[in-house]
Parts: C-alpha cells; sequence; structure tokens
C-alpha cells in the first residue's frame, strides 16, 4: 500500500500508467460540491488501489435552481404571519416552473451524460436531479478524477476521487454537484440502540404490553399519548405521511404491531425508484422503526408512503416533486457531496408546505456538524430520557446523552434561530444550531417495536423523528378541520412560541443532563432543542384557526414541608370562548395533596399545596387537565418543594460496607460491582458528597468496599425527626422492600418502600431522583458503559419521642445504600413583611407600586399569602404573586372618582395559620388637569405640513409650528397636555385676558408657550384662588427661534422645521418651551391671568397634583 494523502499530492507515474486524465488539471470545478467528507477520510487511510475503470457507478447529476433571490423571498413571506402570501404554497409544477432549470437544460444535462457513456436511470418532473449509471472510466474521464481504494485502519475500504470533480468548458449547463463518486459516507441507518432486558428489568424478557410501575416494558402507542397529553380526537386523519428510506420491511411486522395495539391499520404504500425494487430491498429495523413510530402516533393517517432509493439527494427529490406526502421523516445520515443540491430540494419542500423531519443523530454532540440534520431547512429532532408516573402521564424528561447536537460548520444561522439567545448554551450567533425539538429517545426509556417477527425495544432519534413527524401530522389535521392547509416547515412558528409567552405551555422544558459537549439548559438548547411537546396545546397554537377555544396556564408555586402554597390555574378565552372549563389534578408527588378552589370554571381556580413534613424536596410539575365539550387543554405547574431541617447527624456506614459499588474510571475489578453484573458508579461522575433535601451524604472510598446491602446499621444514639438515605436498586425496580428502625427500648417502626432500578426510574412513591441520568456507568474491564444510573433519596419519619438504635436494610442484594443521615425537628422558623416605598402617591386614574419582601428568620422558607386592607374608597390593591416565599409587587390603582388625602395601608401576610404585617403611607392626589383654551384661541399658530395659509401665522411673518411634528398631545415634565386642532384657531396671544382654571387643589400650573419678535424678559402671570387671593409669578419667555434659557425655562420640544405660509417648510428650527409654576395646593384654583404683550403665545396649560 502506498502511504500517502492524495488530495494534497500529485501521484503523476502511476496516474499516467493508468492512462486516465491529469491528476493536477482540473478545467473548472462544480460551485456547488463538498468535499469535506471524502477528504477528510482519505487523510486519515492509506491509499489502497485503484478502482477498476468497468467498475459500476451510480450517480446524481444536480441543477442549481433559477430565480434563487426571488425563492429565498418567498420562504420568508410563506412563514412571516403579517405577509399576504403567508402559508400560500407552491404546487410541484408551480415550483419547477418558477425556480426549477429549464427543460432545454435538463435535455442538454441528459445528453451530456449520454454522450459520456452514461446511462439514464432516473429523471426528475422539477428538472434538477438526474440519476445515470456508468463504468467508472468514464466517470473518471468526465469529471476529471481517479477513483481511488482507501484503506482505513480497521481494514475496511472504501473508493473515492484523488480530488474534486471538475468538467470541461463543453459542457452545455452550469452543473452544481455530483453525488456517487465515493463510499466513504455512504446512506446509511443511524445506528438504533437495542435495549438490553437485563440491564433494564433484571431477568424478565422484554414485552410489548403497555408501560407498567415498574418500568419493564417500552412505551406503546397509548403511552405516548398519554406521556404528551395527545388528545383522542387527534389521529393524523385525512393526513398522508412519509417515510425516507433506502431499504423495505416487513408489511407482517407493521400489521402485528397495528393488531397487538388495536390500531385500525393505515393503508402502506412503497415508492422504489433508482436501483431499488420490492424485488431487492429484504428488510430493516430502521424501516419498521420509522412506520411504526409514526403509526403509533396518528393511527388515523390516510397513508403511509415509503420512498425507498439510492442516495439521500434522489430520496429527497422524489418526495418533494411527489408532494403527496406533507410529514416526512428520515432516520438515515450520509455525506456525498451535495449538500447545496439537498439543501434546494428542502427548500422546495418548504415552499410546497412539507414537513421534513431528521434524526439529529446517537452519537451524542456533533463534531463539526451533521449532514443533513444541520440543514436550516429541515426539523432536528433530538431524544431525551423520558420518565413517567405511574399512570404514564410526564413526569421528568432530561437530555439523552446520545442526542445529537452542535454548530453546523456549514450553514450559517438561520433567521429563525437569531432572536435566541445562545449565552448560556454554548451555541452560535452566526452558525446554524441544532437540534431544533426533541421527545423520548433514549434506550433506557425504550419504544416498544415488532420487528423481523419479534418484540424488542429500541432507542434513539431515529425513532423520536417519525414520532415528531406523526405529531405534525396530527397538526395538519386540525388545521385541515379549521379550514387552512398544512402547517409546512414548522421552524419558525417553533421558534416563535419557544422566544414567546406560551413556551412552557407548549413545551417540556428539558434543562438537566447533556449530551457530551452540551448541556441542557433553560430554554433552547444544543441537547434537547426547545424540548419534548404538550401536544394538546402545541396543537391549538400551531393550527391557527377562529374557532372558540381555550389555553390553560398556571403560576408557579412554592411549598416547604410540613406548609402550604398556591397556584392559580387560568382559563385564557380564545376566540370568543365562553364555557366553563372542567378541571382534574394528575398524579402528584408524594407527601402532596392538591385540591381545587373550583373543579370547573370560566376564569380561575386555586390550586393549594400541602406538603407532609416528609414530602420529597425538589422541583415537581403537577398537572392539570381542562375539558369542555372536545376541548382538551393542561397545564403543568412548577412545585418547588423545600426542606425543612433541622440539626443533622450522619450515620457512619464504615464497619457495615459490603459491596464494591463506586470505582475510579479506567479501573478493572472483578468484584461484581454494584449490580453483581459487572458495572459500578463512577467516582469522578459522583464525586466524594452529594447534597438533597438539605442534608449533605458522603460517599465511601472508590474502588473498595464503600456500599451497604442487606445488612444491619448502628445508629447515633439520640431521638430523631427522620431518617434520610441515598440508595438505587439493581436487575429492576424492586417493590415493597422492607426497611426496620429499632428503638433502644426494642420497639420497632417498619417502612416500604419500592425502589427504581439504577438506570431505569420508575417513579416510585416516596422516591426522589438526587442525580442522573449520569453519562456513563464504569464496567469491569475498565471500559466506560453507554447505561446512564441515577441515585435515588428515601425518607422515614421516626418516634421522636424515642431513642433510635439501629436500621435493618432489606434482605435483597439488589437493594444496595450509599449513605445516611438522622435529622432533628427544625426548630420554629418564622418572617417578617417590608415594603419599598413604604411612602406612596397615586394619582386618580392611575396606579403607584411597592415591593412586598418575605424576610425569613430561623430558616422560615414556606409561602406566605397576602392581602391588602384600609385602602381608601376607589382604591383597589394587586399583589403579583399573591402567594411568595420571597418578594411580590403590591400595586395600588386609583380610580377616577378615589377618596383624596392620606391613608394608611396594611399589608398582611399569613403562612401556616400566623400572620405578619407591614404598613405603607398612602396619599391619593387629583390627576393632572388639562386647562381648555378653546374659548381663548385667537390665533391659527399651527399647521400640517404642506398646508398653505394667510393668516401670519404664530409669528405674524407667515411661519407656524409643524402639526405632524407637534400631534395633537405633547407630554412634558410627566404632565400632559392637549394641543388645538391644526389649520385653525390654536395659540393664545396673551393681552392680559383671564382664563378660567378647572376647580381643584393642585400643587403647579405648568405652561407650554413661547416668544416671537425677541424674548420676552420678566412678564407676570397671576394665579387668582376661589377666596380671591393670589400667587403672582414673573417668568421670561424665550423666542422660538432664539432660547435665552430663562429661570424656570426648558425646551420642551424642538421641531426640526417651521412649516411657512406657501406650504413648503423652512430650515429653521422652532422651540417650544415648558414651565412650572409653583401654585397653593391647600387653596382651590380659580383663574390665571396672562401677561399683557402680544408677543407671547400660551400654546397649552395643564393643573398638576
Amino acid at each position: 500500500m502506498i502511504a500517502s494523502a492524495p488530495w494534497k499530492m500529485c501521484l503523476s507515474a502511476a496516474l499516467a500508467a493508468l492512462s486516465v486524465a491529469p491528476a493536477c488539471a482540473a478545467p473548472h470545478a462544480l460551485a456547488g460540491q463538498s468535499n469535506g467528507h471524502i477528504a477528510a477520510a482519505a487523510n486519515n487511510a492509506l491509499l489502497a488501489s485503484y478502482l477498476p475503470p468497468s467498475t459500476p457507478l451510480r450517480l446524481t447529476l444536480a441543477l442549481p435552481l433559477r430565480n434563487t433571490a426571488q425563492l429565498d423571498k418567498l420562504l420568508q413571506d410563506l412563514y412571516d404571519p403579517s405577509s399576504p402570501r403567508y402559508h400560500h404554497f407552491l404546487t410541484s409544477s408551480d415550483f419547477a416552473a418558477q425556480f426549477g432549470p429549464t427543460p432545454a437544460d435538463y435535455q442538454n444535462l441528459i445528453g451530456y451524460a449520454q454522450s459520456h457513456g452514461m446511462t439514464v436511470t432516473q429523471t426528475f418532473s422539477n428538472r434538477t436531479v438526474l440519476g445515470v449509471s456508468a463504468p467508472s472510466g468514464s466517470v473518471e474521464r468526465t469529471f476529471h478524477v481517479n477513483e481511488v481504494v482507501y484503506q482505513r485502519s480497521d481494514g475496511s475500504q472504501f473508493h473515492g476521487p484523488d480530488r474534486p470533480p471538475a468538467v470541461d468548458d463543453d459542457c452545455p449547463v452550469n452543473l452544481l454537484c455530483v453525488g456517487g463518486l465515493d463510499t466513504a459516507n455512504p446512506l446509511h441507518h443511524l445506528p438504533m440502540a437495542p435495549v438490553t432486558p437485563l440491564r433494564v428489568s433484571g431477568k424478565a424478557a422484554f414485552r410489548p404490553s403497555p408501560r407498567a410501575a415498574t418500568g419493564n416494558q417500552g412505551f406503546s402507542p397509548s403511552d405516548f399519548r398519554q406521556a404528551y397529553d395527545i388528545p383522542s380526537t387527534l389521529t393524523g386523519a385525512g393526513v398522508t405521511m412519509g417515510v425516507f428510506q433506502n431499504t423495505g420491511y416487513l408489511t407482517s411486522d407493521i400489521t402485528t404491531y397495528e393488531s397487538y395495539y388495536g390500531l385500525p391499520g393505515v393503508p402502506l404504500e412503497n415508492v422504489y425508484f433508482d436501483s431499488k425494487t420490492a424485488a431487492n430491498q429484504g428488510q430493516s429495523g430502521e424501516t419498521t422503526l420509522d412506520i411504526e413510530m409514526q403509526i403509533a402516533v396518528a393511527s388515523g393517517a390516510a397513508k403511509e408512503i415509503v420512498y425507498i432509493g439510492d442516495s439521500g439527494l434522489s430520496i429527497a427529490n422524489k418526495i418533494a416533486t411527489d408532494n403527496r406526502a406533507k410529514v416526512v421523516s428520515c432516520s438515515l445520515g450520509w455525506g456525498d457531496g451535495t449538500d447545496q443540491a439537498e439543501d434546494q430540494v428542502y427548500k422546495q419542500m418548504a415552499a410546497q408546505g412539507q414537513s421534513f423531519f431528521v434524526a439529529s443523530g446517537d452519537g451524542g454532540s456533533w463534531s463539526g456538524g451533521q449532514h443533513p440534520q444541520d440543514d436550516p431547512f429541515i426539523t432536528s429532532v433530538g431524544g431525551a430520557h423520558l420518565n413517567t408516573n405511574p399512570d404514564n402521564s410526564w413526569l421528568t424528561e432530561p437530555a439523552w446523552g446520545g442526542s445529537g447536537g452542535g454548530t453546523s460548520v456549514e450553514w450559517s444561522i438561520p433567521s429563525y434561530q437569531k432572536s435566541v439567545s445562545m449565552a448560556t448554551n454554548g451555541g452560535s450567533t452566526t452558525m446554524r444550531n441544532g437540534p431544533d425539538v426533541s421527545c423520548v429517545a433514549d434506550p433506557y426509556s425504550p419504544f416498544s417495536f415488532y420487528n423481523n417477527g419479534a418484540w424488542g425495544g429500541i432507542g434513539g432519534t431515529s425513532g423520536a423523528a417519525p414520532i415528531w413527524a406523526a405529531i405534525t401530522a396530527l397538526v395538519d389535521q386540525q388545521r385541515a378541520a379549521n379550514g387552512l392547509g398544512t402547517i409546512g416547515f414548522i421552524n419558525p412558528a417553533v421558534y416563535a412560541i419557544g422566544t414567546g409567552a406560551n413556551y412552557t405551555n407548549d413545551f417540556h422544558d428539558t434543562a438537566t443532563g447533556s449530551n457530551g459537549a452540551y448541556n441542557a439548559v433553560p430554554g433552547f438548547d444544543l441537547a434537547t432543542g426547545w424540548g419534548s411537546p404538550i401536544v394538546a396545546n402545541l396543537v391549538t397554537d400551531l393550527a391557527g384557526g377562529t374557532t372558540a377555544n381555550f389555553r390553560l396556564t398556571s403560576s408557579p408555586a412554592t411549598v416547604s414541608q410540613g406548609g402550604s402554597g398556591t397556584s392559580t390555574v387560568t382559563v385564557n378565552a380564545l376566540n370568543g370562548f365562553t364555557s366553563s372549563v372542567n378541571l382534574t389534578v394528575g398524579t402528584l408527588p408524594s407527601g402532596i395533596t392538591a385540591p381545587l378552589s373550583a373543579s370547573s370554571t370560566t376564569s380561575t381556580s386555586t390550586l393549594t399545596l400541602t406538603a407532609s413534613s416528609t414530602a420529597t424536596p425538589g422541583t415537581a410539575f403537577v398537572k392539570v387537565t381542562g375539558i369542555t365539550g372536545t376541548l382538551i387543554h393542561v397545564t403543568y405547574v412548577p412545585v418547588t418543594i423545600k426542606p425543612t431541617t433541622g440539626a443533622v447527624t450522619a450515620v457512619s456506614l464504615t464497619s457495615a460496607y459490603n459491596v464494591n459499588g463506586i470505582y475510579t474510571n479506567g479501573t478493572t475489578f472483578t468484584t461484581g460491582g454494584f449490580d453483581t453484573d459487572g458495572y459500578a458508579y463512577s467516582s469522578t461522575l459522583l464525586g466524594s458528597s452529594m447534597a438533597w433535601s438539605g442534608v449533605t451524604f458522603s460517599f465511601g472510598p472508590a474502588n473498595a468496599l464503600d456500599t451497604v446491602s442487606s445488612a444491619t446499621v448502628t445508629l447515633p444514639s439520640g431521638s430523631f425527626a427522620k431518617i434520610d438515605l441515598l440508595a438505587s436498586a439493581v436487575n429492576g425496580a424492586q417493590t415493597s422492600q422492607t426497611f426496620v428502625v429499632t428503638y433502644t427500648d426494642n420497639s420497632t417502626a417498619s417502612f416500604t418502600q419500592s425502589m427504581s432500578d439504577w438506570t431505569g426510574p420508575s417513579s416510585q412513591p416516596g422516591e426522589a431522583i438526587v442525580a442522573g441520568p449520569l453519562a456513563y456507568r464504569n464496567a469491569g474491564d475498565g471500559a466506560q458503559d453507554g447505561a446512564r444510573p441515577y441515585v435515588y433519596g428515601y425518607s422515614f419519619p421516626l418516634n421522636t419521642a424515642k431513642t433510635v438504635k439501629s436500621i435493618t436494610l432489606p434482605g435483597n442484594r439488589n437493594v444496595v445504600v450509599f449513605a445516611m443521615a438522622l435529622v432533628k425537628a427544625p426548630t420554629s422558623a418564622t418572617y417578617s413583611l417590608s415594603a419599598s416605598p413604604s411612602t406612596l402617591t397615586v394619582l386618580r386614574g392611575a396606579s403607584a407600586a411597592s415591593t412586598i419582601s418575605v424576610v425569613s428568620t430561623t430558616g422560615f422558607n414556606s409561602s406566605v399569602s397576602l392581602t391588602a386592607s384600609g385602602l381608601p374608597t376607589g382604591v383597589t390593591a394587586s399583589f403579583s404573586p399573591s402567594s411568595t416565599t420571597g418578594t411580590s409587587l403590591l400595586t395600588l390603582t386609583a380610580s377616577s372618582a378615589a377618596t383624596l388625602g392620606a391613608k394608611t395601608v396594611t399589608v398582611t401576610g399569613t403562612s401556616g395559620g400566623t400572620s405578619h404585617t407591614v404598613t405603607i403611607a398612602l396619599t391619593v392626589k387629583a390627576a393632572p388637569a388639562p386647562v381648555s383654551l378653546s374659548s381663548a384661541y385667537n390665533l391659527a399658530g399651527i399647521y400640517t405640513d404642506g398646508t398653505s395659509f394667510a393668516t401670519g401665522g404664530l409669528d405674524g411673518g407667515g411661519y407656524a409650528y409643524s402639526s405632524n411634528l407637534i400631534g395633537t398631545s405633547v407630554t412634558w415634565n410627566g404632565t400632559p397636555f392637549t394641543i388645538g386642532a391644526a389649520n385653525a384657531s390654536n395659540v393664545v396671544t396673551c393681552s392680559g385676558q383671564t382664563i378660567t382654571l378647572p376647580s381643584g387643589s393642585f400643587s403647579t400650573l405648568r405652561m407650554l408657550a413661547t416668544a416671537e419678535n425677541g424674548s420676552q424678559a420678566s412678564k407676570t402671570f397671576t394665579v387668582t384662588y376661589t377666596d380671591n387671593s393670589t400667587t403672582t409669578i414673573t417668568q421670561g419667555v424665550s423666542d422660538w427661534y432664539a432660547p435665552q434659557s430663562y429661570t424656570g425655562e426648558s425646551v420642551a420640544m424642538v421641531q426640526a422645521y417651521r412649516n411657512a405660509s406657501n406650504g413648503a417648510q423652512d430650515n429653521n428650527q422652532g422651540n417650544l418651551y415648558g414651565y412650572s409654576f409653583a401654585i397653593t395646593s391647600s387653596k382651590t384654583v380659580k383663574s390665571v391671568t396672562l401677561p399683557n404683550d402680544g408677543n407671547i403665545k400660551v400654546i397649552a396649560l395643564t393643573l398638576a397634583p
């Protein structure tokens, strides 16, 4: 073999012997050819030989689209809700006519290929792609390459060109790219991740029945519907789905799957093309999985079309030109240099209203991007580990470590991602990021599927992509019912939801776990995108329409052990919805009760959450379902359960350690490990300690006896409120395990607890996930295993009147304990309230706010409910939120008739039967009162732009203010002023006249005015009160063209131009000045007398409190 890098050097001697085109010469390269994949592969391999010239090759030749700028603008408009072209999708013939290559160009391409020894094998109606076959020698001469055979370090071989392809100048078309020149990264199935029953469910065989509380079975169609809140009315009826594949399947597998789960049966149609036929396809688990997962979610779809072809480009192009399947999923990967041509096809799909979903990959974070998962016109689907409650409702969903995601090195960031913050997720602000969305994919929360005559469990984003495609079929079904077309490319709409107010109502936000290089964070991330769907809600926001509907929302709640808190569940009416909604509460966290104040409402209902003293601390979600008629929506109430912890005493397990459960990375062992099957926790991932429920637990030493099973442990002497422990089960969930605490008087207390398997949480009552899924576990051979273990927490209440002696663990090797701690009852905790500011002034018709803070003392952390009393008549109070553990914003709103004067408002906080107060000094004042000048207007000084006038204007010289600039109202110094109507008398020329003022008590008279024909100094304004006393103000007024900055004067507005009497605008600015005159607030105003100076012009007056 020749140790060389053929892409970097000219092998002239060897190539001359082969009599092919010169290796160092190339006429002109193809503008859309991507060559990085073959260059990278060749640089890591050895040149073994050259491909015999008679070797048959199948190629795809691609032409560029026409009118690409117009296409980009069309795509922007098609997905812009404000555009008149929004969702006015094209037919495939429309697309070909407007943007496809011309018929003449396509014929020229066919002729060129045939003249160079190629046989046409596939044509397409959009004239973009041509399938051909030819012997290698013809290909080499046509494209000026040498087909080289490379050998990888593992002995496998592939062939590819020794340089980028090029064509002679006599080529009659602008050839974009050529696919099929290499086999470095051929069309292939993404690796599916099978479940080993031993690791998940002990020795039990895998069964396809719906998931039970033990978590031993794979997810069934009904499980998907329950976990992702899919209404029974949504089945995909009327929608044609598609699968993008290169291999066949057994129809009997699909019908068996449907029959077992009682599904009605979706008609199947196979579309073979390129070299594919029904006779040469055989069976593939990947194809079977794609079909079964789509049917599992959209079992009422009109049809499932399975497209089976040779290359990614030709399959995609066939789907686009057919334009029959409106939701399509792809679980394949490839790279043959045709990225640019494929992008054209994805744009065609988007322009035609087709939705295309691609698995993001199962190898964790991307390295250098991923094709086609990172194309900006596909929806990239990542994966998560789905944990459910015993009734299969959604519980948690951390990121799966195998979920593909990262930043593209090829495609710039699309417009729909530009508004997404990349500050915490490691994403790029210049390049395309993925995945876009996610759902269940971890093989340790597997799909149930039937393949090749047998049931099995499987995982991978290969299953997540078809699930999302089927969910979009549900959207299209609802859109059709609403009289609308398909949703098409969903990314613009999904990202608008993700950055909007409805995000957490439509998606489960995955904020824990990682895929290697990228952590899941709140909001969008590069492990799970926006997260998994809450279908009942998401469909409403994606389906549009004008039918009356509702949205269910809720406020977060915080509750401490032994305390209570509230959440407000709100029915938000859409499109004139007025019906009452029936509410029900789903599965509750252990130790929590949560009744609703109203089980049926048109507005709100209060969910009151009460936690027992042993309720599991952490964050949980309480599902509330709202139903009226056929409409169903849900809200997941975020509940933070805080521990109330007293003094902690650690339990030493040193003398009891009897299991080697924790090892440092790379260490080999033969002890059986944590689970007796040769697997253990990684000390690198666990660390030396872990905190839970207010207690910090220390782990035993790695590479030694460090965990405990089937033993009696001596406890430190003392009286305690509870015992907390960290533990896990192995070889499947271990149900009804008995822990026995013995007291010094030899009395005992028994606690029965079911426990989840260390690699498969099953949401056992009284169990908390303390850590996990961890990235891996250590194997006995020193390697790291792909299973992702958890650590669980448990708490048992003790008799505080007795002294503990020992605890006996279950006599079951499959229950293993890491650490224990004894906890005293918490000391009495209390709180106080503070208000900032504690003095408020509110105007009639306006609002003022103060922040109310709950100040904790001695560890108080419960939620406090807030109310206000002592309000003046006409003043209302609202708190946001109404219950808090920290701060709440109190807003006091005064009506237009609210009682004036000072009042003390008392804020009361209540929690657990105790109350505390804080007071706020409130003063209610009259609102600003504009002074009517309509009867005093004697000059037309404000004109609309372009208006001619002969009145002399403001200055008598033919110039006036612009109404276009000044408007009908002006706010200056926080005070509103009313401006007179343009093109009429709208200014007061001062002549000593008296203006009547609105009756009331005010502190300030504010004025907008100016002078003309020079500034006017020391002019007198006189305010008269109802008792005939007066206040005299002396004020200078500047010329509107030349400000003098008199004391008490400021510029309220600068106009960039003045209007002239001939309708034109001059370049001189016109100033409008503001003045504030202090008056006696204890008296009632009557009138103001203006100066006897016609050079002063008053524009507006307002009395301010």
